[in-house]
């Protein structure tokens, strides 16, 4: 990636001095997470490439093919594409992050962050298994497998009453404890990864587009 030293290889701004460590390449995060995106999209850093040329001076076949440069899909435009894809790897970037990060500070992963978190929101902060693992959006034997090693460490336990089959599992004052830990760092990380990054406008209109897809996908 192209740049003069002590400026951001992205917009050229003057760059911070470090007394140790390595040199700094970008002025901001926004810049480096710019260089990120460009670099899977084929894009070297917003600098122009050179593109192999043909000897008539035009790109071949196979080198268009391989520019980088969007192609056409079926069914979906080109902002349609970009949309979605976008969001495919905003999912992947920050889920393995917050997870990575979550777990080394509590000892948590996020599908068991869920759980309690799911639980807690509840009135009496209990919840049938079913209802359950269709809030954490997987199938009831996941969400069993996750809620028995919650109840391994005394964070979670199950009742059933006798005669009935539905089982439920209830967050315990432990619970309780270790999920006040876990979303101060969480939700910590979640607006520093994300939020930070939206304007109140731009925020409000993301949470009504999920609002409504997730509607119609629940009357799908």
């Amino acid at each position: 990636m192209p740049g003069k030293p002590g400026l951001c290889v992205m917009c050229g701004r003057e760059l911070a001095s470090r007394q140790t460590g390595r040199p700094a390449r970008f002025c901001s995060r926004a810049c480096r997470q710019k260089a990120y995106r460009d670099r899977e999209s084929g894009r070297d850093g917003g600098a122009a490439v050179a593109q192999p040329t043909s000897p008539d001076g035009l790109l071949g076949q196979d080198d268009a093919a391989c520019s980088g440069a969007e192609k056409t899909v079926p069914h979906l435009s080109e902002p349609q594409l970009l949309a979605w894809r976008g969001l495919l790897e905003v999912h992947a970037r920050l889920l393995p992050a917050l997870d990575d990060e979550l777990s080394s500070a509590t000892g948590l992963s996020l599908s068991e962050f869920d759980v309690l978190y799911q639980l807690w929101i509840r009135p009496g902060c209990r919840m049938r298994m079913k209802r359950l693992a269709a809030a954490m959006l997987i199938t009831p034997g996941g969400a069993t497998r996750i809620v028995k090693r919650l109840e391994s460490g005394k964070l979670v336990h199950r009742l059933s009453r006798a005669g009935e089959q539905a089982v439920e599992a209830e967050l315990t004052a432990l619970g309780q404890e270790r999920l006040a830990v876990a979303m101060d760092i969480h939700f910590a990380g979640v607006r520093r990864n994300f939020s930070n990054d939206l304007s109140d406008t731009e925020t409000a209109m993301l949470a009504a587009i999920w609002r409504r897809l997730g509607r119609e996908a629940n009357a799908g």
